[in-house]
């Protein structure tokens, strides 16, 4: 074999190197580039199921503000009135002991 057929097969040996590194690297592009568009379908769905559970976990709280709030407001109203007789007996008890109420007549 002359020189010149070893650098004709030494030429033919780096086109078929040059072909399949292009093609391997064809390969590798549109791999990652299913993998870059998988990625970004896995992103938008955990970005879509963070944001419902945000929503559903504000209507929750709303929900509990509100419930909470008419349980003050109920509370509210019977606390009034518990601390109306709370002044009544306060009354009642200062005028017992400074003798203003006949305890005879009560029996």
């Amino acid at each position: 074999m002359g020189a010149q057929a070893e650098i004709r097969d030494i030429g033919q040996l780096l086109h078929a190197t040059m072909e399949t590194t292009a093609q391997q690297w064809l390969n590798y592009d549109q791999r990652f580039r299913e993998v870059d568009e998988s990625l970004g379908v896995v992103l938008e769905r955990l970005i879509k199921n963070v944001q419902d559970n945000v929503n559903a976990l504000e209507n929750f709280v709303l929900g509990v503000d509100e419930k909470l709030s008419g349980a003050v407001d109920k509370l509210g109203g019977g606390l009034d009135e518990l601390g109306e007789f709370a002044q009544s007996m306060e009354q009642l008890t200062a005028k017992l002991n400074s003798g203003g109420i006949d305890t005879q007549r009560m029996r």
